[in-house]
């Protein structure tokens, strides 16, 4: 415990500088980008072992997929946006608790006009095209970058070294604390009667609701908490996103539920909703009745969820769930029924 006490003491001294490093990083897709290409100019001449994992040729087809994607999501008024508040929440801290990063971007006066001067600067940056994004993160040499005059360039140079300090403490207390947690879990289990429940990433292990359709507003009409088999089958296109399978079509149209429809319904449930509150992560989760059963999967929530990890409104906060009957379906249908039997369930779609 008092090696632990240590470690966490001393994690605090940097805690708030190594958080508004993080923030600014993930606030802005185009500072991303140039961290990005900065990052990959180090680790390019490293031997693939040698490099950070993220960095790795088996992840490069992925980091360029992202430099890619920018080209249909970024908007400069947006990220520019995005950048000056967080930039403006930093220089807001305690003089004791704020970085010196921000003198690196802002200067020594940090009103909020410094700011906005320091964006426009910025911005006026070459990386908004991406055949130069592209062709920076392939070929740039560090020693090229840090001759470059474009100001977001220059400024992903400046920072790197305050990133990799920043990234090197986080790796010293995740590696220190990954040989005492083990024996402070142990320790708590010895401690306590009853087992300790798992936690692999933080995230919400057990949430309960019931199954309820909503209303969108006040003069929509009420959806209804399930979509069925004809449902599917109305809206197939045979183009991507509706391009079903003929096979499963055919026996939706042929009405073959064999032992999945539902006795409400009259056909075979595909999807339900609930008032689940659930957040990213959560995608896959089992869903399960009040006996304990598996009755469905969570994978999404309604466009009215968007916000709910910071105002969860009651009334209209859906996550939607494939229902495990349709799952069967589609697996009978489809002839898996090496799956369904390794599952216990005895196929009867003929």
């Amino acid at each position: 415990m008092s090696k632990i006490t240590a470690l966490v003491g001393e994690r605090k001294k940097t805690r708030e500088e190594d958080m508004a490093l993080q923030r600014v990083n993930m606030s802005a897709d185009m500072f991303s980008a140039a961290m990005m290409i900065v990052r990959m100019a180090e680790e390019r001449d490293k031997p693939d072992a040698a490099r950070d994992p993220d960095f790795q040729e088996r992840n490069w087809k992925r980091l360029e997929q992202r430099l890619v994607r920018m080209t249909s999501s970024y908007d400069r008024a947006i990220d520019l946006t995005l950048l000056g508040l967080e930039l403006e929440r930093v220089a807001k801290l305690p003089d004791a608790d704020r970085p010196g990063f921000m003198t690196t971007i802002v200067g020594k006066k940090l009103d909020r006009a410094s700011i906005d001067k320091a964006l426009a600067d910025l911005y006026q940056t070459k990386l908004e095209d991406e055949k130069t994004r592209l062709e920076l993160f392939r070929k740039a040499k560090k020693a090229d970058l840090d001759k470059s005059k474009d100001p977001m360039i220059k400024l992903a140079v400046a920072l790197r070294p305050v990133y990799a300090a920043a990234e090197e403490r986080g790796k010293a207390f995740e590696g220190a604390m990954s040989l005492l947690r083990p024996r402070y879990f142990d320790a708590l289990q010895q401690m306590r009667s009853v087992p300790l429940a798992p936690d692999a990433n933080g995230t919400l292990r057990v949430t309960y609701g019931t199954v309820r359709g909503y209303r969108p507003s006040a003069t929509a009409p009420v959806y209804r908490p399930f979509t069925t088999i004809s449902e599917m089958a109305a809206k197939a296109t045979g183009e991507e996103p509706f391009h079903a399978p003929p096979k499963l079509l055919d026996a939706a149209k042929a009405k073959k539920y064999g032992k999945y429809s539902s006795e409400t319904l009259g056909e075979v449930p595909v999807d339900f909703l609930s008032d689940v509150d659930t957040t990213g992560g959560n995608s896959g989760s089992p869903t399960m009745n009040s006996k304990g059963e598996l009755v469905g999967l969570l994978f999404d929530g309604n466009y009215e969820s968007m916000a709910s990890d910071v105002v969860f409104l009651p009334e209209i906060t859906r996550s939607i769930h494939v229902d495990f009957r349709y799952v069967q379906w589609v697996l009978d249908t489809d002839g898996a029924d090496n799956v369904l039997m390794e599952l216990g369930v005895t196929p009867s779609v003929d």
